[in-house]
């Protein structure tokens, strides 16, 4: 999916992780009443394998777009994770 919005081939990715490093991953955990209990931010096999690091900044205004999309569903904020700590 990464490649095709990207319209990359993986070679040039793994040369160049800095092509990816805008397009950043959020996982959601909800629990068994539908109400999201942590956001993990940063974090996927893609980060891993091709060593992709995001700029604070870009982090930042990731996970408080988040919670302002879950807080239109929600009253209780979300845990916030955040493992990519490499940022540029």
């Amino acid at each position: 999916m990464i490649l095709n919005i990207l319209n990359k081939d993986i070679r040039e990715i793994a040369g160049s992780p800095y092509l990816a490093s805008h397009l950043i991953p959020i996982i959601m955990l909800f629990n068994e009443s539908e109400v999201v209990q942590e956001v993990v931010a940063g974090y996927s096999s893609v980060e891993l394998n091709y060593k992709i690091m995001h700029s604070k900044k870009d982090i930042n205004k990731v996970t408080n777009a988040i919670l302002k999309f879950v807080r239109n569903y929600q009253e209780e904020d979300p845990k916030i994770v955040i493992y990519n700590l490499n940022f540029i």
